[in-house]
């Protein structure tokens, strides 16, 4: 049998996939029915397929194919994922994440979804085409990866681009957030480049009842946000520094209601209608919650 070509720093990644494969999605097999090929023969020894999850290089080919196999993937030597996906179309892509740009963010997962498609069955490629898959059914359906999928995500910090790898973080904040889980530990949220990932890290600051702290930086990105006309961004420092400030002092707070109702008035038509409502329900909910009736029932009817 001819077996392909594969080079040692895609070794390395394939090594590190068919472990997350392997103790993910086929965790049901045995280590031994694992390394059995499809005549019943053994692939390597346990103690290589353990060398090759780590990352140590085999110079044997045969058995990365014949693993990636096993989690019914193969290896493409005639196109590499670089030729495909251009890295500008990351930079645009956390852009759109940033600025919120949901026709952009639906364009460009929708257009690759289909480059791939043909090709979703290699190494490399799958990865790829499911997080375009991910991003391009939160963004035109509002539908949050699963659980399970979340863990999936974070582990392929080291496969996939950086900034698509920011751009995904933020859907894994969304649905652990939703499901209550607060440890991200695994990823440093504030020293990311995109505006949204530092946002989350301010939620987590928040989550953390680290209000003072949380404020301090509110203040930084505010700045920042305003200077560089992302109103909505703005919206997100907005709505967590009304659940500070719906905790510390009611007069602050109103004067964030106004702060709000004026860049809203201002900068409507820049701000995706989803955004608005978001932020006013928000809002209006925690001006209840503290008695401010009056500024609520405002709130709330222009939703």
């Amino acid at each position: 049998m001819h077996y392909l070509k594969i080079n040692d720093s895609d070794k390395k990644k394939i090594g590190y996939l068919i472990h997350l494969y392997r103790t993910q999605q086929f965790k049901h097999l045995s280590q031994n029915s694992f390394l059995l090929n499809e005549y019943n023969e053994p692939i390597c020894t346990r103690q290589t397929l353990s060398k090759i999850e780590q990352g140590v290089i085999i110079k044997n080919d045969s058995i990365y194919e014949e693993l990636l196999k096993k989690v019914n993937l193969k290896f493409n030597t005639d196109y590499c994922i670089e030729e495909f996906l251009p890295t500008s179309i990351f930079s645009d892509l956390l852009n759109a994440c940033d600025y919120y740009n949901l026709e952009k963010l639906i364009s460009i997962s929708e257009s690759y979804i289909k480059q791939l498609n043909p090709f979703k069955e290699y190494i490399f490629f799958h990865e790829y085409y499911e997080c375009f898959k991910w991003i391009y059914t939160y963004y035109s359906s509002f539908e949050l990866p699963t659980l399970q999928s979340t863990e999936y995500i974070i582990l392929l910090k080291n496969i996939i681009n950086s900034n698509l790898y920011e751009v995904m973080m933020d859907l894994v904040f969304k649905k652990r957030t939703i499901s209550g889980i607060y440890d991200f530990s695994y990823f440093d949220f504030k020293n990311s480049n995109s505006m949204i990932n530092r946002g989350n890290h301010m939620m987590i600051l928040y989550n953390q009842s680290k209000l003072s702290e949380m404020l301090d930086y509110c203040q930084d990105l505010e700045e920042e946000y305003s200077s560089k006309n992302n109103y909505i961004r703005l919206l997100d420092i907005y709505s967590l520094k009304g659940f500070a400030f719906s905790n510390t002092e009611k007069e602050k707070f109103e004067k964030l209601v106004s702060q709000i109702n004026h860049t809203v008035e201002a900068h409507n038509s820049n701000i995706p209608e989803i955004k608005i409502s978001q932020l006013l329900k928000n809002i209006g909910l925690q001006a209840f919650r503290i008695d401010m009736y009056d500024i609520a029932i405002i709130i709330l009817n222009n939703i």
